[in-house]
């Protein structure tokens, strides 16, 4: 058994709390620990002490000065009861404004953003490209110029392309 065990066990059998089988065991335990042995002896000095005095009178003037706090408690127990209100309804107002933030920020539409040219133009069933494609028809010696650029400005793996 430890010693925390069997102190709350001798405070228990003080109190008459304490069955048969667990004393048994706090017997055992004491004639091996004199620490709780000398626990045991503390205790009953004590008990014997408190038994001796009899109930303790209050100091003079208690009751007078215990009604004036109660008096003053009352005083302030407006306060009191707008600090506990104020306490609750801070977090609640922190959470709808949250809330309402949220709802905000998921419920309200994204601006549309602007579409460019070529996505104007597909939408209006046109051809993006058009101008692109009708630029490199025009000349065959000006379209070999744009693959030579195109290719110049892609890896520097130049295989399957046409060299200068």
């Amino acid at each position: 058994m430890r010693c925390n065990k069997a102190e709350t066990w001798l405070l228990w059998s003080s109190d008459g709390r304490l069955d048969a089988k667990r004393r048994r065991e706090l017997d055992e335990h004491l004639r091996t620990c004199p620490r709780c042995a000398l626990m045991e002896k503390e205790y009953g000095a004590l008990r014997s002490l408190l038994a001796n005095e009899g109930p303790a009178e209050p100091l003079p003037h208690f009751l007078e000065r215990l009604k004036s706090r109660f008096t003053a408690e009352k005083k302030s127990f407006v306060l009191l009861l707008w600090e506990r209100w104020c306490l609750r309804a801070v977090p609640v107002f922190l959470g709808a404004v949250l809330a309402f933030g949220l709802a905000v920020f998921f419920l309200v539409p994204p601006a549309q953003d602007q579409m460019a040219q070529s996505g104007l133009l597909f939408l209006n069933g046109q051809n993006p490209l058009s101008e692109t494609q009708s630029i490199l028809e025009e000349g065959m010696g000006e379209a070999r110029q744009m693959r030579l650029i195109f290719a110049a400005a892609d890896e520097a793996d130049y295989r399957g392309r046409e060299m200068p």
